[in-house]
């Protein structure tokens, strides 16, 4: 019956009886002096690090993916003053001159979140803030805010707070006399 190799393929035989072979007597032992240098000069997976290997550049050498300082100050300032409109990812995408894939991946590491995820959020946090008036409805404050109507804004608002916004309201107007 032949011997098992070992499965990363390093010389090293398993069977009953310990080979000694060079002083070396265990497969543990022997995969270490012949892998050790190895392993232990290398990086385990350079792209895992802070950022992508860019192409043809060396193993150690990584970038930064995320998107640039005025490119996040462009997209905060456009989607803060323009919350009623359409506000997809390739629109966003184009706005700072980025394929809708490298940007969805580089917003998603500026800010944490996906494009679309932080676009509900302003909407959600400027909802809010209207709220705390009475005079508007909140049919109102839902078209204002970029809602399709008021039960897409309940829905989206429920799902984020765990209440109505006319609840919310409540307890915010009834907690701020």
């Amino acid at each position: 019956m032949p011997m098992p190799i070992c499965r990363v393929n390093c010389g090293a035989f398993t069977s009953a009886r310990p080979r000694r072979k060079s002083g070396i007597s265990s497969h543990s032992e022997r995969f270490t002096a012949f892998h050790g240098f190895w392993l232990s000069h290398r990086p385990l997976r350079p792209e895992a690090s802070s950022g992508t290997r860019r192409r043809g550049a060396p193993m150690n050498q990584t970038m930064n993916a995320g998107l640039a300082a005025w490119q996040a100050r462009k997209l905060t300032d456009h989607i803060d003053t323009n919350l009623p409109e359409d506000l997809s990812v390739a629109r966003l995408a184009t706005l700072v001159g980025l394929s809708t894939g490298y940007f969805s991946r580089a917003f998603r590491i500026s800010f944490g979140t996906s494009p679309h995820a932080y676009v509900l959020l302003r909407r959600l946090e400027r909802a809010r803030a209207l709220m705390r008036q009475p005079a508007h409805a909140l049919s109102e404050i839902a078209l204002e805010c970029g809602f399709c109507d008021q039960p897409h804004l309940t829905r989206r608002f429920q799902e984020a707070m765990g209440v109505s916004p006319a609840a919310w309201r409540r307890e915010a107007l009834y907690s701020a006399a």
